[in-house]
């Protein structure tokens, strides 16, 4: 027998307790993740916003535009995910983000893999915080 135990209701607790969520939104890296992001939306009763990526046809694993699917002018953006490998889908999401006005973009995810560059790429995003769980060892190098 196995228990399947999940980690956003941990996380969500952390993020209601350090942030406001009364301006806070919700938001899917890409459309993949909106079921995630409309479990957290459940649970710490805040609005869903969806990153929409356009990919160039003539161009494999290349993504071209972020389209933000929602309101997020002036808000605290949260962007949700399963995990953060190389960082590269978050950190785009959190670009597209600053750039339609978000007030302040920070991330959840349960699996922090962190391959690199992702450290690089999030110390240089506009993600002010990567809230993760210790469900694995997070290499020394990385803070």
């Amino acid at each position: 027998p196995v228990d399947h135990l999940w980690a956003l209701p941990v996380l969500a607790d952390y993020v209601t307790s350090k942030y406001d969520n009364s301006d806070m939104v919700v938001v899917s890296p890409d459309a993949g993740r909106v079921r995630l992001a409309d479990m957290w939306t459940d649970k710490i009763g805040c609005q869903l916003a969806i990153i929409h990526k356009r990919r160039d046809p003539n161009k494999a694993n290349e993504t071209t535009t972020h389209e933000v699917v929602g309101e997020v002018e002036g808000k605290t953006c949260l962007l949700v995910d399963d995990m953060v490998d190389t960082a590269g889908t978050m950190c785009q999401a959190a670009l597209a983000l600053k750039k339609h006005g978000a007030k302040r973009v920070i991330a959840a995810a349960t699996l922090p893999i962190l391959s690199d560059p992702a450290a690089e790429r999030i110390n240089n995003s506009p993600i002010e915080e990567l809230i993760v769980t210790n469900t694995l060892k997070i290499r020394d190098d990385i803070d």
